[in-house]
């Protein structure tokens, strides 16, 4: 589902602007996450609250920059970088709770770490490989135009 998001976010970033997709994003989902709360919902105390707020402010930030960042890269650089939240996370967990990751979340944080990684190496790779066979044919078109 992420990776459906992802894609409709990177074609719909070509004509809306990063604000408008992620007030739609957000007129979609926060109802959705409502309906799932409701059987299990307590209500949060003004600390909790709180924390809730700055999660909500946080998320749209993240969601904006994303969709921004949609905007400007090839889907396939953004999204494993934004798969790195898993490991990331988990770094985080251990900094400030001194929560130790199961071995599955850091074999599955180092797979997404290898794939960004692999990502982005391909995609630098497919850039220069672009910016040869546009240089050649600049380079042809000068040759043909020369013996004309």
């Amino acid at each position: 589902m992420q990776a459906v998001i992802q894609l409709m976010l990177k074609s719909m970033s070509a004509g809306d602007s990063t604000a408008t997709l992620v007030v739609w994003n957000l007129l979609l989902t926060v109802p959705l996450a409502l309906l799932l709360a409701l059987p299990v919902w307590t209500m949060p105390d003004a600390g909790q609250l709180g924390l809730l707020a700055l999660q909500g402010v946080l998320g749209a930030a993240c969601m904006a920059l994303m969709t921004h960042a949609f905007s400007l890269a090839d889907a396939s650089i953004i999204a494993p970088l934004d798969f790195l939240r898993l490991p990331l996370v988990a770094l985080l967990a251990y900094a400030f709770f001194a929560e130790i990751a199961r071995p599955a979340t850091l074999i599955g944080g180092a797979l997404i770490c290898l794939a960004a990684l692999i990502a982005s190496r391909a995609s630098g790779r497919a850039r220069e490989k672009q910016r040869r066979a546009e240089k050649q044919g600049r380079t042809a078109a000068l040759t043909a135009g020369k013996r004309s």
